[in-house]
């Protein structure tokens, strides 16, 4: 058994999330393992790490809406892997013009993990879903709901950033970027490992 860490879609059932395909309360039925996991605020993913045999983790990699980070996150992501990579985030929802090959799966990882503890900053003080479907990480700043446009310029004023100076069409997953560039660097653990 090893340590995997995916992202996959979260599931949310009367005010309970769990990850689509791990038991949880509201997954009973799922993939009985030991996991942790940490969602992306109100957005309908989570990172998870979870204990598994090779066989269970073949099965969770075979499900479309499922991606695994490779076991040793010190590997570099390759110019072969790097659209895959961006795809995959971006199907997620998850800002990916940030990474490059000079990144390793592990920096990538901490980035994510930023970025949804970022989410979780918007949702906890201001419940703002960040991404609807009509808003993506590719819109405008300017194009979201104002509600939701204050905040998130707020949350990135609080971090560093000079939102003062960012042009009024600069993208949503730039300004994502520029508070994930921003957060904290402190450790960062998921389930006891290390990111």
């Amino acid at each position: 058994m090893s340590k995997r860490i995916y992202l996959m879609p979260l599931l949310l059932v009367g005010g309970v999330r769990s990850p689509k395909y791990l038991k949880g309360r509201v997954t009973p039925a799922a993939l009985d393992v030991e996991w942790a996991g940490l969602p992306c605020g109100q957005q309908d993913v989570m990172l998870v790490s979870a204990e598994v045999t090779q066989g269970q983790h073949s099965e969770l990699v075979a499900l479309a809406d499922v991606a695994a980070f490779p076991l040793d996150l010190d590997n570099a992501v390759t110019a072969a892997a790097l659209p895959t990579v961006k795809a995959t985030l971006d199907s997620f929802d998850i800002p990916s013009h940030w990474v490059n090959t000079s990144f390793t799966y592990r920096r990538v990882l901490r980035r994510i993990m930023r970025l949804f503890f970022l989410s979780q900053q918007l949702n906890a003080k201001w419940a703002v879903k960040l991404f609807n479907g009509t808003i993506t990480p590719a819109s405008a700043v300017v194009s979201m709901p104002e509600n939701a446009r204050l905040k998130l310029t707020a949350l990135a004023s609080s971090l560093g950033v000079d939102v003062a100076l960012l042009p009024l069409d600069t993208k949503i997953r730039e300004v994502m970027r520029l508070m994930m560039e921003a957060w904290p660097k402190s450790p960062i653990e998921l389930h006891g490992v290390s990111i």
